[in-house]
């Protein structure tokens, strides 16, 4: 895996500032960029989430914060690995990322497809989903994180499973 990225180094000491170093690096990937998955656009929803400092797009704080409560904080485990969602991505053809599918409803969606990218190896995980409406088609990035829970590891490894019977 010579293509992955190494972590970033976020020892500023200051929310802010982190946050900012982490959206260059988001916006260098994903906004400035065109990075596809099976010949379909990655997206990222647009709307801001109120939920965070700064403004910043869901797409974007969704890899790098997680749920506490009714808000969302920063997570450094996620955020210094922040390299890696787009490093994953364009090499989803690696026999490292295990490429798991399995179908989800939701109401925004209805059917559609979600793509896990495993990176086994390192316990990192990408989810996109498929948008199939609208002006923005394409794989949308969900999150990406780190997978520090057993239950996680189970769900992926049932879907595996079914995917090999």
């Amino acid at each position: 895996m010579d293509w992955l990225p190494d972590e970033l180094q976020l020892a500023s000491g200051s929310l802010e500032e982190d946050y900012k170093k982490l959206y260059k690096v988001f916006e260098s990937d994903f906004i400035k960029s065109k990075v596809y998955y099976n010949g379909e656009r990655i997206i990222y929803q647009k709307a801001i989430d109120n939920k965070t400092p700064g403004g910043y797009p869901y797409g974007f704080t969704h890899l790098i914060t997680r749920k506490n409560g009714n808000q969302r904080i920063i997570d450094y485990d996620r955020a210094v690995r922040l390299p890696w969602v787009k490093a994953v991505i364009e090499h989803a053809d690696d026999p490292a990322v295990v490429i798991l599918t399995a179908k989800r409803y939701t109401k925004n969606n209805g059917l559609t497809d979600n793509t896990y990218l495993w990176l086994e190896e390192k316990k990192f995980l990408i989810i996109l989903s498929r948008i199939n409406h609208g002006k923005n088609r394409g794989q949308m990035i969900i999150t990406a994180y780190t997978i520090t829970e057993n239950y996680v590891v189970k769900k992926l490894e049932d879907i595996r499973r079914k995917l090999l019977n």
